[in-house]
């Protein structure tokens, strides 16, 4: 005997799919309902370089090492984080591009889904009605997945200028993030070999001072305070 499908079963694979699309359905007509901003203005080196000044300002002159590296990781992160979402902006417009064609063939395709699936099930000779509901709701759960992903579809091709839009404001701002954000990472790498330049100079300076004032010790401690300078240098 052939198992028997209960109806739970039968339908809820393309019931889950059918919610899949319904929530992607929403979630783009969410993102697309408030008009795309205006593109960002493209910076000259003079603005880039006003704009850096005005960061500085904000660093304390006496920030310590470990504020400066902290800084440094943060940018650092900031621009990696950046890069990799104006890829993921450039790959999405190049996705777009390529949709018009493909996704007129697919509206075909799931508008004949979408005819098929709502056509009622007969039963099978022999049949039992059990299995016959069954097949019935998996039908109309096929019918409703096929409905959704058409609706999906629809809309994609409907806003594929306006996606396109803002797909193109999304990548410009994430590129001028980075014109932004590079410059600090030069300043903050010259900022802390500066200060670590300092540091070292003033450990020389402490340990010159120590020979010094050891002119009058035992031969030993003298040799142990020329070594620390040497260390120190």
């Amino acid at each position: 005997l052939a198992p028997q499908i209960e109806p739970v079963e039968a339908e809820q694979p393309a019931e889950q799919e059918a919610d899949a699309f319904a929530q992607s359905l929403e979630r783009l007509r969410n993102r697309v309902q408030v008009p795309p901003p205006a593109l960002p203005a493209p910076l000259s080196d003079m603005e880039l370089g006003q704009m850096l000044a005005r960061w500085e300002e904000r660093v304390p002159a006496n920030a310590s090492q470990e504020v400066l590296e902290r800084l440094l990781s943060d940018e650092r992160e900031a621009i990696a984080a950046r890069k990799a979402g104006s890829e993921k902006s450039a790959a999405e417009q190049a996705n777009l591009v390529a949709q018009p064609g493909t996704g007129r063939t697919d509206l075909a395709t799931l508008q004949q889904r979408v005819q098929d699936s709502a056509l009622p099930v007969a039963a099978e000779p022999g049949e039992s009605p059990a299995l016959t509901q069954a097949r019935q709701l998996r039908r109309s759960a096929e019918h409703r997945r096929a409905t959704q992903e058409l609706a999906l579809r629809q809309e994609e091709q409907a806003t594929i200028e306006t996606r396109q839009r803002l797909l193109d404001v999304q990548l410009q701002t994430q590129r001028r993030e980075l014109l932004e954000r590079t410059p600090r990472v030069a300043w903050l790498n010259q900022r802390i070999a500066e200060r670590s330049r300092q540091q070292l100079e003033q450990q020389v300076q402490q340990a010159q001072a120590a020979e010094s004032n050891t002119a009058d010790a035992p031969p030993a401690i003298r040799e142990l305070a020329q070594q620390n300078t040497s260390l120190a240098a």
